[in-house]
């Protein structure tokens, strides 16, 4: 009788616990769901999906993802990011991605040259691009 006894006890005990564990789960499924953002609910002032790569750019009046359509340009120093520019269609502007820059910026060619400048921001192309500021070269790419 008592082994019977015993034997019931512990089923009781687990089933209450299994009770409790199954409350907990359902509980934390809630809230991870809860912790989840759905790619697209991120959209930026100009309606750019930001989680899936896309930034405003000035010059193609679009949503762009820069690595697709923009030229990069690797950084000359170690452990810096590098940069992307857009040249529009006549090649007249280039628009500058880069994390030093709080926003783009579009740089204007001089004429005849292969130079686009805005205040202390160059960028060359003669057999590839370089871009300077202040005269220090910080990224070149093809």
């Amino acid at each position: 009788m008592s082994h019977k006894l015993f034997v019931l006890t512990f089923c009781i005990i687990c089933m209450s616990c299994a009770k409790k564990t199954a409350e907990i789960d359902e509980k934390s499924v809630v809230q991870d769901t809860a912790k989840v953002q759905v790619v697209g609910a991120d959209r930026d002032a100009h309606n750019c999906i930001t989680s899936a790569g896309y930034t405003w750019s000035i010059l193609k009046n679009d949503c762009v993802r820069i690595f697709d359509v923009g030229i990069r340009l690797n950084a000359v120093e170690e452990n810096t990011m590098g940069a992307f520019i857009i040249l529009d269609d006549t090649s007249n502007k280039a628009e500058l991605f880069t994390i030093m820059l709080k926003s783009p910026i579009i740089l204007v060619r001089k004429e005849s040259e292969q130079l686009w400048v805005n205040g202390e921001w160059e960028l060359s192309s003669e057999k590839s691009y370089t871009l300077k500021k202040g005269g220090k070269i910080l990224f070149v790419g093809q």
